[in-house]
């Protein structure tokens, strides 16, 4: 009794349809969509999905569930020393702590626009918080640890340090371009770009 063996028909590496009968021998998608879609996702998981003007800086640190920022060895880092800062894909691949951490540095301009508390249960934000996003352009925006909270980033300078906001109703923002780290968790707000937008109007309607 003679046996045959199946032949497996080759499968894009994305969609897994079907490759074109007429593919290279070495093809692995089905389409050059496809193939630019598997390039996102895979520069999408080497950078947490964060913007690339931040993951190509070695700003980065470790973070416990208190927020006290860790190198990636364990020990004490600090948003001063730069000796205990690491590149992101070194931090990204470390299990210390619970996440990871980006050091803001004047001479980089960036800041973090850091709303606390502003997100309701419902998922809709408070009045004040609601307009000011009103102003910001298309720039990468995420939900904090706490998840009722966004840090805006985006590209600009301040005078000083930083500057804090505290409200009534428990809510606030705080301002950050230097000497400070943002515990991050990637998890972008709505439909926010992987990207850095400039903020500098924003900046002069708070500052």
């Amino acid at each position: 009794m003679s046996s045959r063996t199946a032949i497996r028909s080759p499968q894009c590496q994305h969609c897994a349809g079907r490759l074109p009968n007429l593919a290279r021998a070495d093809a692995r998608f089905c389409s050059s969509p496809c193939r630019q879609a598997a390039y996102r996702k895979r520069r999408a998981a080497e950078t947490g999905g964060m913007p690339r003007e931040m993951t190509q800086k070695a700003r980065w640190v470790r973070y416990t569930a208190r927020k006290v920022p860790l190198t990636t060895h364990g020990k004490p880092a600090s948003s001063t020393n730069p000796a205990t800062w690491s590149d992101f894909p070194r931090v990204h691949r470390s299990r210390v702590g619970v996440g990871p951490g980006y050091v803001l540095a004047k001479q980089d301009g960036i800041v973090c626009l850091d709303l606390d508390h502003v997100v309701r249960e419902d998922g809709t934000l408070v009045e004040w918080a609601a307009a000011l996003l009103q102003l910001v352009p298309a720039t990468y925006i995420e939900v904090s640890r706490s998840g009722r909270g966004l840090h805006v980033f985006g590209q600009g300078t301040l005078p000083g340090r930083g500057r804090r906001w505290s409200y009534a109703d428990g809510t606030g923002l705080e301002v950050y371009a230097d000497a400070r780290y943002i515990a991050m968790t990637g998890q972008r707000w709505k439909d926010a770009p992987a990207r850095l937008a400039d903020l500098g109007e924003v900046l002069a309607t708070l500052v």
